[in-house]
């Protein structure tokens, strides 16, 4: 009795296995054919553009980064130039907050026990 129960559980098991297999399979192709297939729809979606080709505005978000990451710098210059703090700090004190080493991981400065416990962790 007890050989054909584990005769049972093997055989539901290899089903399921098989069953699983060809979901994977099904699912598989599907896909194949939307990842190969540019022109198939994607639920209502239509790509705007051809395939190969972006759109035109594709660097619009970086062009505004990069126009704000200059006009920053002009104006950090302009206040290092004429001496007028940042909001209540000097553009010394802001190149210093720039450059300061908040991990003392510097290796000219005196105290290194911040790059010697990363270097004994490694070990």
């Amino acid at each position: 009795m007890e050989q054909g129960s584990i005769q049972e559980r093997k055989l539901a098991l290899a089903q399921l296995v098989r069953r699983e297999s060809m979901e994977n399979q099904m699912k598989m192709k599907q896909r194949e054919q939307i990842f190969y297939d540019p022109a198939m729809e994607i639920h209502g979606y239509e790509p705007s553009a051809p395939v190969g080709q972006l759109p035109e505005n594709h660097l619009k978000g970086f062009q505004f980064r990069m126009i704000l990451a200059v006009l920053l710098f002009a104006a950090f210059l302009l206040c290092d130039a004429n001496g007028q703090p940042i909001g209540q700090y000097s553009a010394t004190d802001v190149a210093g907050f720039i450059t300061e080493d908040t991990l003392g991981l510097s290796t000219d400065h005196p105290d290194l026990s911040g790059l010697e416990a990363l270097l004994d962790f490694e070990k």
